[in-house]
């Protein structure tokens, strides 16, 4: 899937130039046991997943909790995770290379696509999803309905691997999809969009 970002055209006489954007990443380095429940709360707000995703993304630290957020963005995130006892940095994921204008930096990252579902596993796929997209059990039981449709975009490898086999064994069919960071802002935003609608 091709998503032409803001700026960006299919052609033309200046074919080779491209609108860049930089785009960054929140770590989650380290937290203070006892603001454990705290983080946790707050990665769920930042992230959108569920309860238990976003536990065992905190325990996982040192991890990267959010890709593809901009520079103002990361800061705020980095800085509201300080205040709650954790330590965070903001890294960033694409940049330009030197005298080399076109070369990139480029981080792939994943989507996973619902493709199809066992109706009489329909029950247990809605659950799934719901706990994978952290929407609610309406959105989550629409989005089913609707495959094939992509779940969710921006997933690292290990996560669209692990979801992917869960959707596997309650009868639903999925893939992994990659998409380069190039391509993600204008993907994650979709993503959303997807979702609410």
């Amino acid at each position: 899937m091709r998503v032409l970002r803001d700026g960006q055209s299919g052609g033309g006489a200046n074919e080779g130039a491209k609108a860049e954007k930089t785009v960054f990443e929140v770590k989650l380095e380290s937290f203070e046991a006892c603001a454990k429940i705290k983080i946790i709360m707050e990665v769920r707000r930042i992230t959108g997943v569920g309860l238990k995703d976003a536990k065992e993304l905190v325990e996982k630290a040192p991890t990267v909790v959010k890709t593809g957020v901009s520079k103002k963005e990361g800061e705020d995130i980095v800085e509201k995770l300080k205040e709650i006892g954790a330590k965070a940095v903001l890294e960033l994921v694409e940049k330009a290379l030197g005298a080399n204008e076109g070369a990139k930096v480029e981080k792939t990252v994943f989507e996973v696509t619902l493709e199809s579902f066992d109706p009489c596993a329909k029950i247990r796929t809605i659950k799934e999803v719901r706990i994978f997209t952290g929407v609610g059990l309406r959105e989550a039981k629409e989005l089913v309905e609707k495959a094939p449709t992509v779940l969710k975009t921006g997933v690292s490898k290990e996560e669209g691997e692990e979801f992917v086999e869960k959707l596997k064994a309650v009868g639903a069919k999925a893939v992994l999809e990659s998409v380069t960071v190039s391509e993600f802002p204008c993907l994650f935003w979709y993503s959303l969009f997807h979702l609410a609608y």
